[in-house]
């Protein structure tokens, strides 16, 4: 896998992107050339999509959890400070 999709899905996984738009200006950022050629497909955007959601569905049903058992935890999530299952800013992800 070339290093530009394998950074793109790095991206996606690891919830640090909330779009395909936020990887490509992420990898732009990092020096990646052609980073619109490399991610132009229907397919690839799909699959980077479709991982996006996944993670954010992780991140909501972490959030979640953690909120019925820790409230003051919860509280705190929706403040983009980072605390446990690395959750960041509940509040913008909904």
């Amino acid at each position: 896998m070339d290093g530009t999709v394998s950074r793109a899905f790095d991206l996606a996984k690891n919830r640090e992107c909330r779009s395909v738009y936020e990887i490509e200006t992420r990898l732009t950022r990092e020096g990646h050339i052609n980073v619109h050629e490399h991610l132009l497909g229907k397919s690839i955007r799909l699959q980077l999509g479709k991982l996006i959601k996944e993670e954010r569905a992780k991140l909501i049903s972490c959030a979640t959890a953690v909120s019925a058992h820790h409230p003051a935890e919860a509280f705190i999530s929706t403040t983009a400070v980072e605390v446990p299952c690395r959750y960041v800013g509940i509040a913008s992800l909904l």
